[in-house]
């Protein structure tokens, strides 16, 4: 029993995650991907916008 719970340990007394605390990882996981992704879609945008304002078409170089 761990804080009223039964949980699980491995060898090196880590806690092994519940199914619940997996899902919950796993959920931040892909938000962070997310955010990632949406981070490097804006800086995309903005060189996109640099070449633009220099006369450049980013679509044909």
């Amino acid at each position: 029993m761990y804080e009223g719970k039964l949980r699980y340990f491995t060898t090196d007394n880590q806690s092994i995650p519940t199914p619940e605390e997996k899902a919950i990882e796993e959920q931040t996981r892909a938000q962070q991907a997310e955010a990632r992704a949406n981070q490097a879609q804006a800086e995309v945008n903005r060189l996109r916008e640099i070449l633009r304002a220099q006369g450049i078409d980013p679509n044909n170089i």
